[in-house]
């Protein structure tokens, strides 16, 4: 089978456009990240780690977040790139199991549930900074009985992390992140601890 000389020059023209696209798009992300003009909330840290790792890939793996999806969600604001998810006021419930460190590599896990967040990440996040995330998948029936919820049977983590400086537990904040973008927040994990 041979290629006509139309069809090859428009199978060459769309992939210099795809070439161009993506690193215009490369481009404007790194001019972003190093002025630091960009906007970011914790799903916006969520994309941008993953972004660097293959977002698409993660998306059909894990999210299945659509390219639609995270259009809708996208933000540009004169030199301000954002990507503002959905919030919902339903509270997360969340337990840290155990959380170990050794070396310097941090490993937390526990369970966590937020009501309406299907096919959702856990997103932990230390002083601004994306440290760990993770689908909420694990099985826990435990935590199914106890919540008198048969959705959280699923809803076991372990993250871990590595960080050369010691990184306290009570500091840590957890997010969940459903599949529709929508940011549920945990409340700090000592928040009930006297200190």
């Amino acid at each position: 089978m041979s290629l006509n000389t139309g069809k090859l020059k428009n199978i060459l023209l769309a992939a210099a456009f795809i070439w161009l696209c993506t690193a215009n798009i490369s481009a404007l992300h790194r001019n972003f990240m190093e002025a630091q003009n960009i906007g970011l909330t914790p799903a916006v840290k969520l994309l941008d780690t993953l972004s660097n790792h293959n977002v698409s890939a993660w998306q059909r793996e894990n999210a299945g977040i659509s390219s639609a999806l995270l259009a809708t969600h996208l933000r540009i604001s004169g030199d301000t790139l954002s990507i503002t998810p959905s919030t919902s006021t339903e509270p997360v419930k969340l337990s840290i199991d155990h959380y170990e460190n050794n070396g310097n590599t941090y490993t937390a896990t526990g369970w966590a549930y937020a009501k309406g967040a299907d096919n959702a990440q856990i997103v932990l996040i230390y002083k601004g900074k994306t440290l760990a995330v993770s689908p909420l998948n694990g099985a826990r029936p435990d935590v199914a009985v106890a919540l008198g919820t048969p959705q959280a049977q699923t809803s076991g983590f372990s993250l871990q992390f590595k960080s050369e400086s010691p990184v306290e537990q009570c500091d840590i904040r957890y997010y969940v992140i459903s599949e529709t973008l929508t940011a549920y927040s945990a409340p700090p994990i000592c928040s009930n601890l006297n200190h």
